[in-house]
């Protein structure tokens, strides 16, 4: 399935219902509430159509937010808005601690310097092949 595949609000309605079975619930009566809440969020603009169809990602990143219950692993989703994201990062040492204070960036430097000018002439010697 791509993202940009585009589906009939029927199809759109059997692909999410299929992924939210309830208890007690027959295969009709959850492909029906489903179409209707497709159809209500294209009305209410949460939901694009093309023409008279949907965007396989846009119906999957509409429904992985409307419908918490739908098992949406492997279908691509196109998500829009904003919100917020949450991210934990680590750092690991990496041998190139920060400087601390101004007497040990100057050193630093004086180092990146000394780098440079030995990689510049690395770089301008002639090679030997």
């Amino acid at each position: 399935m791509k993202r940009d595949q585009l589906l009939t609000l029927n199809e759109a309605a059997k692909l999410i219902a299929t992924r939210d079975k309830r208890p007690g619930d027959d295969k009709r009566a959850g492909i029906d509430r489903t179409r209707k809440r497709i159809s209500n969020a294209s009305k209410r603009g949460e939901l694009r159509r093309h023409g008279e169809k949907f965007l396989l990602g846009d119906v999957a990143g509409w429904a992985d937010a409307a419908i918490p219950t739908a098992r949406l692993e492997g279908i691509p989703k196109t998500i829009y808005g904003g919100g917020t994201i949450h991210l934990s990062l680590v750092c690991l040492p990496s041998g190139n601690a920060e400087p601390t204070n101004m007497e040990a960036a100057k050193t630093r430097i004086r180092q990146l310097e000394d780098e440079n000018a030995e990689l510049r002439k690395q770089c301008a010697a002639p090679r030997k092949v």
